[in-house]
Formats: structure tokens, sequence, C-alpha cells
């Protein structure tokens, strides 16, 4: 029907890295994050320009970005904040995810509905990869690309401010340079921003449902399965 966006199923083969995130610790010492600065000085530097690059520019097919303008009065203007990862699971790809800085820090976010987004805590996972196991069931998983981006804004209208990262990237589309002080028009659901994971929990809802999923509620958590007549046509 070509409401869904783009999806990348796998039978979920790399259990151990599911299995290790069970034990991940989270406080990653700031010294061993990945850095642009520490980035530019490695010979690879041009695979991680090259990730950045295809960050935003699945923003622009996804429709995410007006053109550059002056700042409205009293507009809101967020940071960006760049994110560097290498997938060892996908052959040491380099990733470049690039996110607005919504935090309370930023002091530009304002939130006009509900935040809250259903997901599945650790204990969850655990149980239900064990039952899994234990009925001998193949489990599937889908990775949606650049996921919130799909979904429709926040109801706040705000700005990105020109970093250099974004600034190169328009140059290397052949437009002419963005004058000093402009700011970028969102017109999608940004990642970073409060309201963000609600929104793109809204999209995919009516996606799921669209395609004969049901919701059921169990211990105040919203989960999507198959209608069981939908099982017995596939």
């Amino acid at each position: 029907q070509g409401l869904l966006p783009q999806l990348y199923f796998d039978q979920l083969r790399d259990i151990r890295k599911i299995q290790q995130s069970f034990h991940t610790d989270f406080s990653v010492p700031k010294a061993s994050r990945l850095t642009r600065k520490g980035l530019q000085t490695q010979p690879d530097w041009l695979e991680w320009l090259a990730a950045e690059f295809h960050q935003l520019d699945q923003y622009a097919q996804q429709d995410m970005f007006g053109d550059p303008c002056p700042p409205p009065l009293d507009a809101s203007i967020f940071h960006w904040v760049w994110i560097y990862k290498i997938k060892e699971e996908e052959q040491n790809r380099k990733k470049a995810r690039a996110v607005c800085d919504g935090s309370t820090r930023g002091g530009q976010a304002q939130v006009h509905g509900p935040t809250y987004a259903p997901t599945p805590d650790m204990t969850d996972m655990r149980l239900f990869f064990a039952l899994a196991a234990l009925e001998n069931k193949l489990v599937f998983g889908a990775d949606v690309s650049n996921a919130f981006a799909e979904a429709t804004a926040p109801e706040q209208v705000y700005y990105m401010r020109v970093d250099t990262q974004y600034r190169e990237w328009w140059a290397s589309k052949g437009h002419p340079p963005i004058p000093v002080g402009y700011v970028i028009p969102i017109r999608k659901n940004l990642q970073g921003h409060p309201e963000a994971p609600r929104q793109w929990s809204r999209h995919i809802d009516t996606i799921l449902q669209e395609y004969n999923f049901v919701p059921t509620i169990s211990t105040g958590k919203k989960v999507m399965v198959f209608r069981h007549e939908y099982q017995t046509k596939v």
C-alpha cells in the first residue's frame, strides 16, 4: 500500500550482541567517544565525511529541511549533536547520526503534548527471547532507516543552527554559501526533540494497524501483534 517506511528485515542472527546489551555499561568515559576533531586526524576521515553527508542526504530525501533563512523573531533554535559510531556487525561501517539538542540545557524545547512512547524494557526482552527459544521459534527483527524522520513534526515550529557539517554538505550540493546567522527550518520529526519518540510511536501505530496488526495492552504497555486470521492466511 506504500505506507511502510524503508525496513530492513533480518533473522536475529546476532543474539550475542543483544545479550551483551543487557550488561552494557552506559557510563562510557568521555575520552573514549568519537569526536569530529579527532576523526579529522585519522587516515579514514573521508569515510566519516561521507557518513555525515549520507545522514544529511537521508534527511533531505525525507523532506526534513526548508531552505536556510534568517531566524524569525523569537524563533526556537536548536544546536546539532553529532554521534559517530563504527557498526561492527555491518563490516565496520562508519555511521554519523545527527540529532538536535532538545535537552533542558538548550532551553528551546516547548512540549505541547505527551512524550511517552511504549518500549519494552530489558526484562521483557529477556523473557521474550527465552520463551522463543523454549518454543523453538524463529525471531525476526525490523530496523527502520531514519525512523523518527518518517513521522510528522511536533507542534512546535523550530529551527536548527547551521553547523560546519551542514555547511559543508550544503556546499557539496552546489548551493551558494549560507549567510552567517541563517538557520534551517525543520519540517519533519527530528530525533532529539522531547516529542519525537511520541510522534514516531503514533506514526508507526497507524501504519501497523493498516496492515492488520492490533494493539494489546499489558501492564500499561502497548504492543503490536498479528490478528489471528492474518496469521492463518500467511
